[in-house]
């Protein structure tokens, strides 16, 4: 599952200005990774496995996740990439705050837009 800030969202574009880059740059680099994701999971056993769905607000963690180990930004600032604050990893989901961010992606993931890969 791979959830992905609209390349279209009001947010988006904020984001790319906090990130002191132009308004367009957000929207472009969605653009561009949605298309390498199809072109990477063009296989229909992988194309199977993949969803990705656009969400239009800013989530309150980053998370990238790998079977059961997590890491995640220890908060989502909105002037640095997620990727540049402290990153915690969590082994397993059953932990008070493995399942907090558990729920938080789970909830942007029903709410979010089904996008076809």
């Amino acid at each position: 599952e791979i959830l992905m800030l609209n390349p279209e969202s009001l947010f988006t574009k904020q984001r790319s200005l906090d990130l002191g880059y132009e308004e367009e740059h957000g929207r472009t680099t969605s653009q561009t990774v949605l298309r390498e994701l199809r072109r990477d999971f063009a296989a229909p056993e992988l194309k199977a496995r993949v969803h990705i769905r656009y969400y239009d607000r800013l989530p309150s963690v980053a998370v990238h996740m790998a079977g059961e180990t997590a890491i995640v930004s220890a908060c989502f600032p909105h002037y640095t990439l997620g990727t540049q604050v402290i990153q915690l990893e969590i082994k397993g989901v059953n932990t008070l705050y493995g399942q907090f961010v558990m729920q938080e992606f789970e909830h942007l993931w029903n709410q979010a837009q089904p996008v076809e890969l």
